[in-house]
């Protein structure tokens, strides 16, 4: 795990839910959920993947209309997978090596 990577992920998430929190209540819910996990990523406390299941917010963001902040989306998304070590994964790299070939 790179903690300098999901330090730099959780600023942007922290950045892109203080913007929305005042806007829209749910981002005010996925931010006070997703708080600690920010605050350790942000102190580079975290040192080893997390399991999806033990990561909040996604259902709220499934379920709710954050999704059409596409930049929120962007932000929990990448902090998701640098929590989940996801980078690391065949999936992921299999997917990179795709999306290099389109572009």
């Amino acid at each position: 795990m790179n903690t300098a990577t999901l330090k730099q992920a959780a600023l942007d998430l922290r950045e892109k839910l203080e913007f929305y929190k005042s806007k829209d209540r749910a981002a005010l819910r996925l931010y006070e959920q997703m708080k600690p996990l920010i605050i350790d990523a942000e102190n580079e406390m975290i040192h080893e993947k997390m399991e999806p299941r033990d990561i909040p917010g996604y259902k709220l963001l499934a379920d709710t209309d954050l999704q059409q902040y596409d930049d929120l989306s962007k932000a929990y998304s990448k902090f998701y997978v640098e929590l989940t070590d996801g980078r690391n994964t065949k999936t992921y790299q299999i997917i990179q090596e795709m999306m290099k070939k389109t572009l």
